[in-house]
């Protein structure tokens, strides 16, 4: 079992994502551009099912444009892994929520923090983990200011990858 320590207890509130929320960003942050009010913040969740749910809560809050951006749904078809490629309809892909890949469906606004879950060019400062503000969004790609690590302030874009999976059940490179 572990012990929280009391002051660090979110007690007596009717919703605790909003609760959570309030304690880490208190009741502005949705007026706040400034990626420098969210470098030391951040809500760390459990699972990925928690994350789905903390970041659904702070989109709604936030105002702006908003987009989705959708998986292209297919396999590499130059994969010699994906052989038997009608066990992976559209349906299947969307559906996938595993370690590594994102979910199927990415809902973004101007402002949004967010974090990279992959290295895209790490001697860039561009690795796992990275935290950038989103700052506009287009069709295939989004451009973001990084708020942590050597280059802080930066402007860079960030583009669709062809990924592969880390969880060895799923083989085949995804576009």
């Amino acid at each position: 079992m572990i012990d929280i320590p009391k002051d660090l207890l979110i007690s007596q509130c009717t919703d605790p994502i909003d609760s959570i929320v309030t304690e880490v960003y208190g009741t502005t942050f949705k007026d706040l551009n400034d990626p420098i009010f969210f470098q030391e913040r951040a809500i760390l969740c459990p699972t990925n099912e928690d994350v789905d749910v903390v970041n659904k809560y702070m989109l709604d809050q936030l105002k702006g444009e908003e987009r989705i951006y959708l998986s292209s749904d297919s396999i590499d078809p130059a994969d010699l892994n994906s052989r038997d490629d009608s066990v992976f309809t559209p349906d299947f892909l969307n559906s996938i929520k595993t370690s590594g890949l994102p979910n199927h469906y990415l809902r973004l606004r101007i402002g949004t923090p967010v974090m990279l879950i992959r290295n895209i060019d790490p001697n860039d400062g561009l690795c796992n983990g990275t935290r950038l503000q989103i700052i506009q969004l287009a069709n295939h790609i989004l451009q973001a200011k990084v708020i942590t690590g050597t280059r802080v302030g930066e402007k860079v874009w960030l583009h669709r990858l062809l990924l592969s999976p880390t969880d060895s059940k799923l083989q085949g490179n995804f576009h």
